[in-house]
């Protein structure tokens, strides 16, 4: 019997740095392990504001990869938008969104 190696999950520091990093590197490196997951759980995505462009809060075209994606318990507080518009969610995997909180001044956008 062959062990299957256990499916990457990126979380954590290296998560977020990457999101902050921008689609583009996000997306290549999305290319590189198609069948990660994403771990976002729990992470407040209102103290990277004064990271992001504008405050704004952008997943806008980010390709994510064919695991399971997971913003449990996230929150988007503070004041700017949120968009997730034109983000690919792909694959037969869980995303979810589940007690994520949209709390933060400004519009969400899904489409």
């Amino acid at each position: 019997m062959v062990d299957e190696p256990e499916q990457y999950t990126l979380k954590d520091k290296k998560a977020i740095d990457l999101w902050l990093a921008g689609k583009n590197k996000w997306n290549e490196w999305v290319e590189k392990h198609p069948d990660a997951n994403v771990d976002f759980r729990g992470v407040d995505f209102g103290e990277h504001r004064d990271k992001c462009d504008g405050g704004y809060i952008l997943f806008e075209e980010y390709i994510f990869p064919n695991g399971d994606v997971s913003f449990y318990g996230a929150q988007f507080s503070g004041a700017g938008d949120v968009s997730f518009r034109n983000a690919q969610f792909s694959g037969d995997s869980d995303v979810s969104f589940s007690e994520a909180e949209f709390s933060g001044d400004g519009f969400v956008s899904f489409y």
